[in-house]
């Protein structure tokens, strides 16, 4: 079972990978919230449009966290998806469901709320905010796992690493110009869009925050 689980980690109930099934129930979830209702559903449901930063109301506030399942087309929210399931399967892997859950749901609230905060207003949508929030996450997890004093690394984990980070950067340097999509060769798509920068930043300070809790955890057993 070491491809549904990381055999260096001490497996438990709670960071289990109970066969990917984060990773599917998004991708489903996106997959049929957008065949159902349409593109930007949440705006016809929720989304005020005279609404700024400083209006705070449930609806509204609702709005920030279903934005991230709510695409523009079919491309939108296919090429998201795609994405995810890269991402979903390495993290899901490694910190288990209930772990990828967790980030998730944070991620859906903050990296939108972030976008919001900086444009002003709360119209926007897409999944990518949360998708690039991963993406730090799992570079900030891949280095670390690099770095790892641990002499024996899971060859496995390594492979699917690599692989993953070279599909993340692609995907970064990748931008969709009048329906075509052309290829940088830099992250010209993280820095040239403010939902996937406020994202990244936000899965940065996660990850960071998420590795130092980890690790003083780790030192107060040792003690």
């Amino acid at each position: 079972m070491k491809f549904f689980d990381d055999k260096h980690k001490e497996v438990h109930w709670y960071n289990r990978n109970w066969f990917f099934a984060t990773t599917i129930l998004i991708v489903v979830i996106n997959i049929v919230l957008y065949a159902t209702l349409g593109p930007i559903w949440q705006r016809d449901m929720l989304y005020d449009n005279t609404a700024v930063w400083e209006d705070f109301s449930i609806k509204n506030t609702l709005s920030i966290f279903c934005a991230a399942f709510a695409h523009l087309s079919w491309q939108h929210v296919l090429l998201n998806m795609l994405s995810f399931v890269v991402l979903g399967f390495y993290l899901e892997r490694r910190y288990g469901s209930l772990c990828l859950f967790v980030l998730i749901f944070v991620f859906a609230f903050t990296a939108p709320a972030m976008a919001s905060h900086v444009r002003g207003n709360i119209n926007h949508c897409g999944f990518s905010g949360v998708i690039f929030a991963l993406y730090a996450f799992f570079f900030v997890d891949f280095v670390v796992f690099l770095v790892s004093l641990r002499k024996k690394k899971s060859l496995t984990t390594l492979i699917i690493g690599i692989c993953v980070a070279v599909y993340s950067y692609i995907s970064m340097s990748i931008k969709t110009i009048d329906g075509k999509m052309k290829f940088f060769g830099w992250p010209y798509d993280l820095v040239h869009n403010m939902a996937h920068y406020t994202g990244f930043l936000i899965g940065l300070l996660v990850a960071l925050l998420f590795f130092v809790c980890a690790k003083f955890q780790l030192k107060k057993k040792e003690e």
